[in-house]
């Protein structure tokens, strides 16, 4: 106990020399080392404009429970800066975007001694739940004209948690699918939700996806305050009162209001174990009454459609299997567009072709890197349509369920001629003329010239950020 604070504060020993932790403003005279590794490379992709980063949540370290705190500054040697914005991406996923900088010289004069009169500052806080245990977030940056520039990336490792946040189990096994659009995830879940030993609650068209639900308010509320996507402390209710948004109330200025930042450690502490802890027990108790009926279930299945949900489920939970359901882009391209048009809908296609052909190509590459990555499994959408007995035989394996006669006629049902999913479900996928007639020739030939180090797995997923490939786009006459 502190002689003069009277309040308790631990000493940790072994791996790491203990540090005072000047300029907070807890009590604790000695902080736990953050677990995250961080590394910030920058890339001088544009001309002038130059970008630097510090791990900081302004007077506290970067790390602080489920929260990561950045300064990015940008800087150039002809004149003050004026980008437009700063986002940050980690898969196919914007985790933070900064829409207003600040160029006050006393910061300034902090972060980059010598360059706070040529220098544009922000500032984030970002939930390391939606991260994996390590990965890179790319830092974009728009420029005055509106071209995007990836300045630089930030290369995390051990992005970990303490036991009473991770590895939470759900009664019944997670399995999750995903994928595109157009991919087969909704006869693939379908599929899986046959088998004896997995439930699937609902159905096409009246999916019910409350595991995704719980996971996504977990994302919202746990997340620290952000210009964009809080909805302001004092006037939520009546501003947006159907939204919850991020956490107003886990941000710097609070600290500054009470003269301490004890609620903010509750926030990223206590508050997001808890929240975490009840939203995946409810979700498991729903689950669970969901698949009374099947005796033998042991795992259930449902689609997610944001990799930083699926993120999240992997920090989370201690039992999930991840398929990866990836189907030829071209096909996939062309079943979207017959999909809106059968029914009449925007679904998928909507706005300019050729910036729609290109934002989907960005997705595809992220999908296929994930696809890669260890403990996922890989179903290949035409394996799948080909020969779905052995693909779902082999599939039975690989999430140890049974793979008996019985458990893999019962998940080819979906796949029979006859069946009145297959009938509401399914295109007349168009021929590849039909992308020569809706995209340029210029857009098709970048697309392509993108995607085939990504589909033979031989891109270096940073060096070729779709960032470079829109602005070689715009040389084209392209708008993407």
């Amino acid at each position: 106990v502190c002689k003069w604070t009277k309040r308790p504060f631990h000493v940790h020993f072994g791996l790491h020399n203990l540090q005072p932790c000047r300029g907070s403003l807890t009590h604790s005279f000695f902080k736990r080392p953050p677990f995250m590794k961080l590394v910030f490379t920058e890339h001088k992709s544009h001309p002038h404009l130059r970008l630097g980063v510090k791990f900081a949540d302004w007077e506290r370290p970067g790390v602080n429970g489920n929260s990561l705190g950045i300064f990015f500054w940008v800087y150039s040697d002809h004149g003050k800066p004026d980008p437009q914005e700063i986002f940050l991406r980690n898969e196919a996923t914007c985790i933070g975007r900064i829409t207003t900088l600040f160029d006050s010289v006393t910061t300034l004069a902090r972060l980059c001694p010598g360059r706070e009169h040529q220098a544009v500052f922000g500032h984030l806080c970002i939930n390391r739940l939606i991260l994996r245990r390590e990965g890179r977030i790319a830092v974009i940056v728009t420029d005055e004209s509106g071209a995007r520039h990836h300045l630089g990336t930030i290369t995390f490792s051990e992005n970990l948690f303490d036991e009473g946040l991770s590895k939470l189990y759900t009664g019944l096994r997670p399995i999750l699918i995903t994928s595109l659009g157009r991919s087969g995830s909704t006869v693939l879940a379908n599929s899986l939700g046959q088998h004896p030993e997995v439930a699937q609650i609902g159905d096409y068209p009246f999916e019910y996806r409350f595991f995704s639900y719980c996971l996504d308010a977990i994302y919202v509320l746990t997340s620290p305050a952000n210009h964009d996507f809080s909805m302001g402390g004092d006037a939520f209710e009546i501003r947006e009162s159907f939204k919850i948004g991020f956490n107003p109330f886990n941000h710097r200025g609070y600290d500054r209001l009470i003269g301490n930042d004890r609620l903010r450690t509750f926030y990223e502490g206590k508050f997001a174990r808890e929240t975490a802890r009840f939203l995946m027990a409810m979700a498991s108790d729903a689950i669970a009454l969901a698949a009374a009926e099947k005796q033998r279930a042991v795992a259930f299945v449902e689609k997610v459609a944001g990799i930083h949900l699926a993120n999240l489920a992997e920090n989370l939970c201690a039992d999930l299997r991840e398929i990866v359901l990836v189907r030829e882009f071209w096909s996939m391209v062309l079943s979207m567009i017959a999909f809106d048009r059968k029914r009449g809908t925007a679904s998928f296609f909507s706005g300019d072709p050729d910036s729609w052909l290109i934002a989907m190509a960005f997705q595809y590459s992220f999908i296929l890197q994930r696809s890669r990555l260890e403990g996922k499994i890989l179903v290949d959408y035409d394996d799948l349509m080909l020969d779905p007995r052995a693909r779902l035989t082999k599939l039975a394996h690989e999430l140890g369920l049974s793979a008996d006669d019985k458990s893999v006629e019962a998940m080819l049902v979906p796949f029979t001629a006859n069946n009145k999913y297959r009938e509401a479900h399914s295109t007349h996928t168009q021929s590849k003329e039909e992308c020569r007639r809706l995209f340029s020739d210029a857009g098709i030939e970048a697309v392509e010239h993108f995607l085939r180090p990504h589909v033979d797995g031989s891109a270096d997923f940073m060096a070729t950020w779709p960032g470079e490939m829109d602005n070689s786009l715009r040389r084209l006459g392209i708008n993407a």
